[in-house]
């Protein structure tokens, strides 16, 4: 599925929305759908990364706009999406890219039980998990997903400019919602988005649908979200180190790669693409492949994702 060809040229007058677009893999990817003739709306909680963002694009002469967005708030969402719609003069959506997201809490939940509860006693009751990364990560995709099936059946302009194809669904899991990961909260939302893709792609092959539907799980990858992790006590760079020292970083342009072929290769719908060192790789989830398992193996091996300890 990765060899086949990135179809730039369709690219060219869609109407595209990025969240999390103010930065890392969501910005990395609009600057190269943008530099493609799209009309993109970064959609980002970030107001001033967002409009400098869209501003550097601007510049350059492609069709970018910025739409401050909490992707967690359907009113802030629904505001979002509709201004993607009328940005682009076929005042509809044709592709949404859900990047938005939040790095993962600093550890395990029984670690985070025994540290915010020293002793347990009938005396004292427990405290409460934090839900922001869940709300995040799985409720806001969950809500930003729903907004792009709707606002694909706007229809287009009249006098707008045509394009082909069917709509294009793009959702981000990560490598942490395919393996065991010792942050709690961001590997359950990640896997959760790999339940929210599998029963999509169930509804994106009904002979009436408008849409495809695929998926990135990337691995380590130098973005402000990872390079910023901090789980306190000089963790952040011992994190990074780590990442470096063991060859781990898989580059921008792999995931970027895997999401415009995604968006522009109508062979491609119901895919699942991870991340690695040396680039995309589908990683066959579905019922004939084993849902992914041994193309994790294989790759847990070649990227030495294994050896150095985060895939066990």
């Amino acid at each position: 599925m990765e060899t086949l060809p990135i179809k730039y040229e369709t690219l060219k007058n869609k109407s595209i929305i990025i969240t999390g677009g103010a930065s890392g893999l969501g910005l990395a990817t609009a600057s190269v759908w943008a530099e493609h003739g799209a009309y993109v709306t970064l959609a980002d909680l970030n107001k001033d990364d967002g409009e400098a963002a869209a501003a550097d694009l601007t510049a350059k002469g492609y069709k970018v706009s910025f739409v401050q967005c909490d992707v967690t708030d359907w009113t802030s969402s629904v505001a979002a999406f509709k201004h993607a719609a009328n940005f682009s003069p076929r005042k509809t959506l044709d592709i949404a890219a859900l990047f938005a997201g939040a790095g993962g809490d600093p550890s395990n939940l029984v670690k985070q039980m025994e540290q915010e509860n020293p002793e347990a006693s009938h005396d004292k009751d427990p405290v409460e998990p934090s839900a922001k990364v869940v709300k995040i990560n799985l409720d806001g995709v969950i809500k930003s997903a729903k907004l792009a099936l709707y606002y694909f059946r706007v229809p287009a302009a009249a006098d707008g400019p045509q394009v082909s194809g069917k709509k294009s669904l793009f959702l981000i899991a990560s490598l942490a919602g395919y393996i065991d990961y010792d942050s709690t909260h961001y590997c359950v939302s990640k896997y959760g988005v790999r339940g929210l893709f599998r029963s999509l792609r169930n509804a994106s092959k009904n002979p009436d649908s408008n849409f495809s539907v695929n998926l990135l799980a990337p691995g380590y990858t130098p973005t402000p979200m990872v390079l910023k992790y901090d789980a306190g006590e000089g963790s952040r760079q011992k994190f990074v180190d780590a990442i470096e020292s063991s060859g781990l970083w898989c580059p921008v342009e792999a995931g970027v790669n895997a999401a415009t072929l995604s968006v522009t290769n109508e062979e491609v719908n119901g895919r699942s693409f991870g991340t690695w060192p040396y680039g995309f790789v589908d990683l066959m989830e579905d019922l004939d492949h084993g849902y992914g398992g041994e193309k994790l193996r294989e790759h847990a091996e070649k990227s030495n994702y294994r050896k150095a300890g985060v895939i066990v």
